[in-house]
């Protein structure tokens, strides 16, 4: 009888160790990231100051770029000058940016967060994992923030609107 019940035993433990494995929203939640990201929130505008918030994958340290611009024909207008933010070891960043002298911002702007290796200078470590060009940040026929700046160089880059006024 104790072998009955412990056989019974072991066959419902298996039984819900299968049900948990082929559960979807389980398993989802195990995968990782299947490359590297990074998301932006413009999260209030002024005319003299933009917050904003994001989240990334890319190792604790990392800097970001963030600037405000505007689309001009086909190029970017800069309605700020550039500034790096480190990822913190949740891996988010915030900050707030103020215009370049004598601009205000105004509505419909574009926040824009960039990754790079080589601007500035990455530390040592999140060089090692992004690749010192940008290599490692995953397949750019697969990853839509990933981008090709010059020659071999690879960056992340993600957008949100800033919208002023």
């Amino acid at each position: 009888m104790k072998n009955l019940l412990f056989a019974m035993f072991v066959l419902f433990v298996l039984c819900m160790a299968s049900a948990a494995q082929s559960d979807p929203a389980r398993q989802q939640a195990k995968l990782p990231a299947p490359t590297y990201y990074l998301a932006v929130n413009a999260r209030t505008c002024e005319g003299s100051e933009v917050r904003f918030n994001g989240a990334s994958n890319l190792p604790k340290g990392a800097m970001i770029g963030i600037t405000i611009s505007d689309f001009d024909h086909y190029a970017w207008k800069e309605f700020s000058g550039e500034i790096f933010l480190p990822i913190d070891e949740n891996g988010f960043f915030d900050g707030r940016i103020q215009p370049k002298q004598g601009m205000l911002f105004r509505g419909n702007l574009i926040l824009v967060a960039e990754f790079t290796t080589f601007r500035p200078q990455q530390p040592a470590d999140v060089l090692r994992v992004a690749g010192k060009k940008g290599q490692n940040l995953g397949d750019p026929l697969t990853n839509p923030q990933m981008g090709q700046v010059s020659g071999p160089y690879y960056l992340l880059e993600a957008i949100a609107r800033a919208s002023c006024g």
